[in-house]
This record gives C-alpha cells, sequence and structure tokens, in this order.
C-alpha cells in the first residue's frame, strides 16, 4: 500500500506585526507569495502564547531537582479573508486585526519564560497549508497585576554596618531610565571593605503546583545591571558615608512586577559591601517595574 504525500504549494507566507499591548488591539500584515501557479483557497492568523516555568521537584528518595513545564495556547484568531488564484511571481496581502487578551506579558527570566508569536496559516488547493510566522513582544500586563506593596528592606550581614538607600530618583523602575541615588553606610565597627555595589535584580518564585506532592516553591534571583559605588576603603564607626550612585536600567525589561497563582516577579534594588573573607553586608528595597 502507498500513501499519498501531499507536498506543500509553491507559496511563501510573510508575516508582519508590531510590539502589542495587553487588552488592545494588534494590527497583523499577511503577505503570500507565489513562486508558481497555486490556487489559494484561505487561510487563519492566530496569536500564540508559549510559557516555561520551572520547579523545584524532589523524588521520594528526597533528592531534588529542578523540571521545566512547558504550555502552549492560542490566544485568538481571525479569518485571513484570501482565495483566488495566484500566477508565479504573483502577491497577495492582506491586513487582520487580533485581539491581545489582558493580563499578558513578555518575560525572560530565568525561571519564568513567556513568549508569543503571530502565525499565518494558508491553504492551497495544491497542496498541505503553508505558514509564516513573527515573534511579537507583548508589554502589559493588566494593572491589577502590578504588585503595588511597599515591604521593609531586606538586610543581611548588618553587624559589621548599616546600609540605606536614600534619594532614590524614582518610586518605581522603567525601561531605559537610570535609577539614581545616594547609599548611606554606617559602621559598627572598623574594617576595610573591597568595595560598595549598586544592583538591579530580577527575583522570581515559582509555586509547588496544587496536587503535585513531590513539588517545592523555587527561587531565583538575576543581577540585570550593577554599577561600583565606591572602591576599597577603610571604615570607622561613627564615620558614615554617603556615596551617589547611578544605575543604569535595560530596555525593555525582562519582565514586569508580576504576582500570579503560579509565580511572582519582584524588582530589588540592592545594595552590597564586600568584604574580603568574611560576609558580606547587604539591603534591598523593592520597587514596581513595568
Amino acid at each position: 500500500m502507498t500513501g499519498l504525500i501531499r507536498y506543500a504549494p509553491p507559496l511563501a507566507v510573510r508575516v508582519r506585526a508590531e510590539t502589542a499591548v495587553a487588552g488592545q488591539p494588534l494590527t497583523v500584515l499577511v503577505e503570500v507569495i507565489a513562486d508558481g501557479p497555486a490556487t489559494v483557497t484561505g487561510g487563519v492568523v492566530e496569536l500564540v502564547r508559549s510559557t516555561a516555568v520551572t520547579h523545584a521537584q524532589r523524588n521520594w528518595s528526597g533528592a531534588g531537582h529542578r523540571v521545566g513545564i512547558r504550555d502552549s495556547a492560542v490566544l485568538s484568531h481571525a479569518i485571513l479573508d484570501i482565495a483566488g488564484a495566484l500566477a508565479a511571481g504573483g502577491r497577495a496581502v492582506r491586513q487582520v486585526t487580533l485581539f491581545v487578551p489582558a493580563e499578558q506579558v513578555t518575560i525572560t527570566g530565568y525561571l519564568v519564560q513567556q513568549e508569543y508569536l503571530v502565525r499565518a496559516q494558508v491553504r492551497a488547493q495544491e497542496g498541505r497549508p503553508v505558514e509564516g510566522e513573527v515573534r511579537i513582544r507583548v508589554e502589559g500586563p493588566a494593572s491589577q497585576l502590578h504588585r503595588r506593596a511597599e515591604v521593609a528592606p531586606v538586610e543581611r550581614g548588618d553587624e559589621f554596618a548599616s546600609l540605606a538607600i536614600d534619594e532614590l530618583s524614582a518610586p518605581r523602575v522603567c525601561g531605559g531610565v537610570p535609577l539614581s541615588g545616594v547609599v548611606a553606610v554606617a559602621p559598627h565597627r572598623a574594617g576595610t571593605t573591597r568595595g560598595v555595589r549598586v544592583e538591579l535584580v530580577l527575583a522570581e518564585h515559582t509555586r509547588a503546583r496544587p496536587g503535585e506532592l513531590l513539588e517545592e516553591d523555587c527561587e531565583a534571583t538575576t543581577v540585570v545591571s550593577a554599577v561600583a559605588a565606591s572602591g576599597p576603603a577603610q571604615l570607622a564607626p561613627g564615620q558614615v558615608l554617603r556615596l551617589p550612585f547611578a544605575l543604569p536600567v535595560p530596555d525593555p525589561l525582562p519582565a514586569p512586577s508580576l504576582s500570579t497563582p503560579e509565580f511572582t516577579l519582584r524588582w530589588l534594588v540592592r545594595v552590597v559591601l564586600d568584604r574580603a573573607l568574611r560576609e558580606d553586608s547587604s539591603t534591598s528595597v523593592e520597587l514596581p517595574a513595568g
């Protein structure tokens, strides 16, 4: 018995779309080019989301490891009104509108990645459908997903020196807008430091899924940018150092501040006092981003 192989028709599909905004329509241009004679019978355009979330998992012996859970979904679609014969070298261009649902956003974190693409599928009489796609960035998400609660500074190693972040130039993190401020270092005892640095940190927390008894919460922090506020110094009690800094912020941001039932993304401005062969002192404050 011989199977029938349906080859693709001599068509190419190109898709063009701009950056999308959650909760707003997205205009998509689809261009179909015929390398040879073909009869187009229709098509569809889809907005597709792909998500990968890393969870902590242990086996029955107690050994732990990380596992990535992947998922994809078609969020919206539109019928491509295209039909008819195309001669070799012929072109057909159509414009459609997709609606980008609220609560969507592109994420390029360590534990969480969320990507979007616009995919067009064109059908023809001559063979199997032909596809074209383009990756897009979705900006958002809906305002209710932004973390707005202020949290107290988190300090570590403060027996040597207390650290504080003063005079921040903005109450939130915005892509491409540097953050400036002043680091205050109040030594509790004499000692040397290799320097003071300021970091912009993306903190990710993924939650164990309900019903998955072997899963545990998972955390990761990524230093997105850093700047030295001072070099090596000799510290003495009673001599407070005030160190200005200007911290670059990437554009676009890898992710906004975001909290969902599955994961939480937070942005921290962290100050680290680096000491040789000793525990570093540090403090961090959370700022909303997005």
